[in-house]
């Protein structure tokens, strides 16, 4: 009877470990993935200097120029 009990304690023990590890893998990925898509801060000083002159567009420009000039504009999509 005392060789059930251990392996069912050992299985119980493993079937834990597992799950902690499991989770703690889960999560860091998870955590690495969001801060690869954290804009650098060379794409977030590029996106407020394109925002800035768009703004300063506007009051001078109709919005389809506008819309046409951030199209051309540089640096690929811009998150906000």
């Amino acid at each position: 009877m005392g060789g059930l009990y251990w392996r069912v304690f050992a299985l119980f023990w493993l079937s834990l470990v597992a799950v902690m590890a499991s989770s703690v893998w889960i999560t860091t990925r998870v955590v690495e993935r969001e801060r690869e898509q954290l804009p650098s801060a060379h794409q977030q000083a590029l996106a407020e200097d394109i925002a800035a002159a768009a703004v300063r567009m506007i009051g001078s420009h109709s919005m389809p120029e506008v819309w046409r000039w951030l199209r051309t504009q540089r640096g690929g999509p811009i998150r906000v």
